[in-house]
């Protein structure tokens, strides 16, 4: 009446007014940010974080939360990094899971390209002792690239942001074919070559692929039984079909790239877009096909990266190791493995650049594995596992190589499985079985149930289960809540004299099915005139006893 609250008149006409105390509703401010955290990397593209708070004021009395993100990054420390490129997730794939303990034991990691978009900002690594690959629990580190085959975008707190190759935001500025930020392509330089021989040795060297090259491409043109291998001449470790043994198809991560190799029968091909941090050694293992091997490879690199070496530059061999005794037992040979190397910048070059002065391949070698040998046996021998065909659900399969193997002499031949003894090793098994995790999503709360006192508020949660291999999924165990307590403030209230009880008719408060839910609000006896148990409510005459006229209405 006249802007004011007041009660419903009595029978003799008589106006009552009261005054509604009501409370004023504060919607939530954002305080100032935060200085900004330490860029995350020192070099190459970091990221630095700041964060504010909502309690300028803080949301009361219903008022609403605060509108945006209570983040904000910057990038930073953008220049590239010197001297040698490290691949920073092989980094944090050793720094965070090499004390776990995997299937009761401790592994050796290595990144892994994770094919899910929704999970690139996760630490995705591959065990190189079994080839599992395991989903951990950590967000990679801030300004981590989100994926190796894709320069414009990284990581911010689990997110993936689009980032232009001039390191700004959302910029939409691409590299070109060789890296170079905004370019045309003209000062990039395809090089391409080819070996077509005939069977010399078991590994014969064919190219070293640079550093920095990128739309690395190796194919063999023709189909035969030879193969390719690469090797980190920098490390003397394999990368790729090493120890005269050739891989299945599979993806992999080195020298800080993501590699597709594909070996079907029909074809055999590796590419990868780069760039590689290390340099790579492309070699051909001949088999005992009688066929001419032909490979084919090709790469990208700026133009001045192709620059001749300088007259002046020094060339030194260097020492890598000695080779595998060529028997295990009864007296075989090793070699020392020496690789030419242009000293201006420790780059491996051609062996005719050194000479023979220095070294002598033939006079490098000595004895080994003098020991007599045992009688000659037969024995199954596995190959490591590859990694499994999926990273969850069901459906995934890892495979090895199994064969039966004569040993006589120290020297090993594989020969027909029926003369090892016992049943033969499985050569595939079931792997990354556990259901893909999901996630619950929310929506938004609904208006309290009551206009004041103490209400209820809902909002839908689901969790949406694909029905096509619906337990390849799984929601995860802990569901938020639906429904929550609001507090509208204190009710006003009024003088009655009878002891009878109405209950407020079509409140969805007083709904028999949603009774658990609110009879232990305050007030809900008087409302709906029923307890907790369903049995009707003896109401006390009371001055201060709510009614119908001064309840909440849903």
């Amino acid at each position: 009446m006249q802007g004011e609250c007041v009660k419903k008149p009595k029978n003799n006409g008589n106006v009552k007014t009261t005054t509604i105390v009501t409370s004023t509703v504060v919607n939530g401010g954002w305080s100032e940010y935060s200085e900004f955290s330490e860029c995350s990397f020192s070099c190459g593209t970091g990221v630095a974080i700041r964060t504010r708070q909502c309690n300028n004021p803080a949301p009361a009395d219903g008022g609403a939360d605060c509108i945006g993100s209570s983040t904000d990054f910057k990038v930073c420390n953008a220049e590239p990094c010197l001297g040698k490129k490290t691949d920073v997730r092989a980094a944090q794939c050793k720094d965070k899971l090499s004390n776990w303990r995997y299937l009761d034991r401790l592994h050796s990691w290595a990144p892994m390209e994770n094919l899910n978009s929704s999970l690139q900002c996760r630490l995705t690594c591959m065990s190189k002792n079994t080839g599992d690959v395991v989903v951990s629990e950590y967000d990679v580190i801030d300004g981590t690239r989100c994926s190796y085959d894709n320069p414009n975008g990284i990581c911010v707190q689990g997110k993936c942001q689009e980032i232009g190759c001039d390191s700004v935001l959302e910029s939409g500025k691409t590299e070109d074919l060789c890296g170079i930020c905004e370019g045309d392509n003209s000062k990039c330089r395809s090089v391409t070559g080819s070996y077509v021989k005939s069977k010399k040795k078991k590994y014969q060297r064919v190219v070293v692929i640079p550093a920095g090259a990128r739309h690395i491409e190796i194919t063999e043109v023709t189909n035969t039984k030879h193969f390719f291998a690469l090797k980190n001449p920098e490390k003397s470790s394999w990368i790729l079909n090493g120890m005269g043994k050739q891989s299945q198809s599979k993806e992999f991560v080195d020298v800080a790239s993501h590699f597709v190799y594909v070996n079907d029968g029909f074809e055999e091909k590796l590419v990868t877009y780069g760039p590689i941090s290390q340099s790579m050694l492309l070699m051909v293992f001949s088999t005992k096909d009688q066929r001419r091997a032909n490979f084919t490879y090709k790469y990208v690199l700026p133009s001045e990266d192709l620059a001749v070496s300088r007259s002046d530059d020094l060339y030194l061999w260097q020492e890598v190791g000695w080779s595998k005794c060529n028997k295990q037992c009864g007296g075989g040979w090793q070699t020392q493995s020496f690789e030419c190397r242009r000293q201006s910048d420790n780059q491996i070059v051609g062996n005719e650049l050194c000479g023979k002065a220095d070294y002598d391949p033939i006079n490098s070698r000595r004895l080994c594995n003098t020991q007599p040998c045992k009688q000659k046996r037969f024995e199954w021998q596995t190959d490591p596992w590859e990694h499994c065909t999926r990273t969850c659900g069901s459906g995934g399969i890892q495979i090895r190589g199994v064969r039966c193997i004569k040993v006589d002499k120290g020297r090993e031949n594989t020969v027909n499985n029926r003369k090892c003894p016992g049943p033969m090793p499985a050569n595939s098994q079931a792997c990354n079985n556990d259901p893909c995790p999901l996630v619950w999503r929310t929506g938004e709360w609904s208006e309290c149930s009551v206009s004041c006192g103490l209400g209820v508020m809902t909002r839908t949660v689901t969790c949406s289960i694909p029905s096509m291999r619906s337990s390849d999924y799984q929601c995860p165990e802990t569901k938020p809540e639906s429904s929550s307590e609001c507090d509208m403030g204190e009710c006003a209230s009024k003088q009655v004299k009878s002891k009878k009880c109405v209950p407020v008719s079509g409140s969805l408060l007083c709904n028999p099915k949603l009774r658990h839910l609110y009879c232990g609000l305050e007030g809900y006896e008087e409302i709906c005139c029923v307890t907790c148990d369903g049995s009707a409510a003896v109401i006390q005459d009371s001055d201060e006893a709510q009614t119908a006229d001064d309840l909440p209405i849903p």
